[in-house]
C-alpha cells in the first residue's frame, strides 16, 4: 500500500470518528426533544437534496478559507425558514468545532446508531429500475424471513444491474441481478470450453504413435 492510500485510509478513519461522536450527540439531542425521526429524515434530505445537487454549496461549506462567522450567516440565510430549529442549531455548533466537511459522516453514523439501538439491521437492496408499492413489499418481507430481524432498508438504482436485485446486509450479499447471472454464464462457458480444449489435447496426445 503506497504512503498516499495509507494517508486516505487514516483520513477516512478519522472522519468516521468524528461522524461517530456528532452522530451521537444528534441523537441524544434530538431524544431529549421526540424528534430525532423528523431531524434525521431532515438531515438525509440536506445530503441527499442539498449538498449532493448543489456542490458548489458544499464546497463553501466545506472551505477552511470561509470564516466560521460567515458559514453561520449562509446556513441562517438559507435554512433558517426551510429547517428545524434543532438541525440548525447542530449544524451550527458544528460549524463553530469546523466540522462542516463531515456532514454526511455524522449524517451516515447517526442514522447507523439509531438503527442499532432499534435493532434493526441495515440493508441495501440495489436495482436497475427503482423498487415501488407491492413488489418491495414482498422483497422486504422475504429479506425479514431471512435475516430473522427488523430491517432498515436504503433503496440505490444502478443502471449497470440490468435487472434483478443485489441484497447487501452487513457482510452478506445477494447478487441476483441479470449482470451477475451474465457474468457468471460467461464464466461458465468459458470454463466448459477451457475442459474441451484440454480434453481435445488428452486426446490427441493419447492418440500420437509412439517412438520405438
Amino acid at each position: 500500500m503506497t504512503d498516499t492510500a495509507v494517508q486516505q485510509d487514516s483520513l477516512d478513519i478519522g472522519r468516521e470518528q468524528i461522524g461517530s461522536v456528532y452522530g451521537k450527540a444528534l441523537l441524544a439531542a434530538t431524544r431529549l426533544a421526540s424528534n430525532t425521526v423528523d431531524v434525521l429524515a431532515e438531515f438525509e434530505s440536506l445530503v441527499e437534496d442539498v449538498l449532493q445537487a448543489q456542490p458548489e454549496f458544499d464546497v463553501v461549506l466545506s472551505s477552511p478559507r470561509v470564516s466560521v462567522g460567515d458559514k453561520i450567516r449562509i446556513l441562517d440565510n438559507v435554512f433558517s425558514s426551510r429547517m428545524s430549529d434543532h438541525l440548525l442549531t447542530f449544524l451550527k455548533v458544528v460549524c463553530r468545532h469546523e466540522r462542516l466537511d463531515c456532514l454526511r459522516e455524522i449524517c451516515k453514523a447517526a442514522r447507523r446508531q439509531d438503527n442499532e439501538q432499534h435493532e434493526l439491521v441495515e440493508v441495501t437492496i440495489s436495482s436497475a429500475e427503482p423498487l415501488e408499492g407491492r413488489l418491495a413489499q414482498q422483497v422486504e418481507q422475504r429479506i425479514r424471513q431471512t435475516l430473522g430481524s427488523e430491517i432498515a432498508v436504503d433503496y440505490r438504482i444502478n443502471p449497470d444491474l440490468l435487472g434483478g436485485i443485489v441484497v447487501r446486509a452487513g457482510d452478506k450479499v445477494f447478487d441476483g441481478s441479470v449482470a451477475n447471472r451474465l457474468q457468471q454464464l460467461r464464466s461458465e462457458t468459458l470454463r466448459k470450453s477451457f475442459e474441451a480444449a484440454i480434453g481435445a489435447l488428452d486426446q490427441f496426445t493419447a492418440s500420437e504413435p509412439s517412438e520405438e
